[in-house]
């Protein structure tokens, strides 16, 4: 019995041990709510020393204002490990945000024991992604000018009428200072399509930026935006800190996927293209700003009005001048120039001297491409990449068109069900079918192809054609 009792100890101790040795700051809480242990960084973090918080409740710690919100609640009430942003306070009485990941103990029946909270400093790590920023801003801001002077330098391309006029309505928005907000599917070129406004305007001297507002997180936006005062948070720089929108003062700022911008933030968006001026977090004097603002979006944000996700007047700020970019499944004739555009783009790019034959510009023309421009782009960059003869064909597809996603192709192929084998010879007959009504003999098809003619009778056999 007591060398069981030594063990025990032991064992104890061992556990102290490991719990205090760790990097994150960690909280004991039994199924009571009650506080059975703390380690030393979980001291060094709050200030509160573990024989102060051991025994206390959760709702004494509540009510005595060291946490505002308890995670170990959620844990418990859901049975499974929960991440939460949690406000809680010094002993100075000064407010954090923090980091939780709370985590369950369950007994041998399911029930829950116990639950370990370890707790992550954010305002650390947000001074570490402000320090990266300012110090790479220059760096970035180079990368992506030179990122927009090759979209310059390629220009918008396009053959359809539907194009045409949004060209045209788009030169004239130009020459006017109006919010433009451009709408359209991901892919279909809407950041190229602002920077050609910007490029147009009597602001093309002044500075383009832009700004994913669906990539920032929730925490970092508003400052990413408007910058803040020194002092204004824990973690700010200590000089405060430029916003986007003051840096892109007589310029442009491209505000991308603007239905994904946080609500609370939107009312002081609507101040900026109201009043032309804004605060910086923390400040108290309003920044006067010349900057004007383009949108866009690949949501219906009608629809997020009705939702309560995104603020009415606000829409009809941004709305004042409308671009809507068709998919390019409406416009299947943009896609030849398209691809002989980007052709250009990749042999220059990879020093080759790359053909695609006119059968291949056919069947791209009939591909169903739900990532538009963007799609083509990168497909057209894979076959000149991977495909090892100077010419390619249809049968340069293969491997490269990603069979794994149904209704890739405005055919009847489908994927559900099948074997890869059974989805390749479909094609493949579908391919030989085509090329027998374009082609009068089998010489013809196969110098088309890319194969010999021994190949191309065998395949006309086989499927009967």
């Amino acid at each position: 019995m007591k060398n069981k009792q030594k063990k025990f100890i032991e064992n104890r101790e061992l556990l102290r041990f490991i719990i205090d040795q760790s990097s994150s700051a960690t909280i004991v809480v039994d199924k009571d709510e009650e506080v059975i242990m703390t380690n030393q960084e979980h001291e060094r973090m709050t200030g509160y020393s573990g024989k102060y918080l051991v025994g206390m409740t959760l709702g004494e710690m509540i009510e005595q204002k060291i946490i505002h919100d308890a995670t170990t609640r959620r844990v418990m009430d859901r049975k499974e490990t929960v991440v939460l942003e949690q406000l809680s306070y010094k002993n100075d009485g000064e407010g954090i945000s923090r980091m939780v990941k709370g985590v369950p103990y369950f007994d041998e029946s399911g029930e829950i024991q116990y639950v370990i909270c370890y707790i992550f400093d954010t305002s650390e790590k947000r001074k570490v992604i402000e320090d990266l920023t300012s110090s790479n801003l220059k760096y970035s801001m180079e990368l992506l000018q030179l990122k927009n002077d090759a979209a310059k330098k390629l220009g918008i391309v396009y053959r359809s009428a539907v194009m045409k006029n949004i060209i045209d309505k788009a030169e004239i928005m130009a020459k006017t200072d109006s919010t433009v907000l451009i709408l359209g599917e991901s892919g279909v070129g809407k950041s190229l399509l602002a920077r050609f406004l910007h490029n147009n305007s009597n602001r093309k001297a002044g500075t383009f930026l832009t700004i994913n507002c669906g990539a920032v997180p929730d925490s970092l936006i508003e400052s990413e935006l408007f910058g803040y005062e020194k002092g204004s948070f824990t973690g700010a720089l200590s000089g405060g800190k430029q916003g986007l929108v003051e840096m892109a003062d007589g310029g442009t700022l491209f505000l991308d996927e603007i239905g994904d911008m946080p609500y609370d933030l939107q009312v002081k968006l609507l101040r900026l293209l109201q009043e032309r001026e804004f605060f910086r977090i923390g400040g108290t004097k309003p920044v006067m700003v010349n900057t004007r603002i383009i949108a866009a979006t690949n949501v219906n944000l009608k629809e997020k009005i009705k939702e309560k996700k995104f603020r009415e007047d606000l829409y009809y700020r941004l709305n004042v001048l409308e671009l809507n970019i068709p998919p390019l499944r409406e416009r299947p004739e943009d896609i030849p120039p398209l691809v002989e555009t980007f052709k250009q783009k990749f042999n220059e790019v990879y020093q080759l001297k790359k053909e695609i034959t006119g059968e291949v510009l056919t069947f791209l023309s009939r591909m169903e491409l739900k990532g538009n421009v963007r799609e083509l782009e990168n497909l057209i960059e894979r076959l000149i990449l991977f495909s090892n003869k100077k010419t390619i064909t249809l049968s340069d597809l293969y491997g490269i068109i990603d069979l794994s996603l149904e209704d890739t192709f405005n055919t009847d192929l489908r994927i559900a069900n099948r074997s890869y084998r059974e989805i390749c010879e479909e094609l493949d007959k579908q391919i030989f079918t085509e090329a027998k009504k374009l082609y009068k003999s089998t010489t013809e098809i196969g110098n088309r192809l890319g194969i010999n003619q021994s190949t191309v009778s065998r395949k006309l056999r086989k499927y009967h054609i």
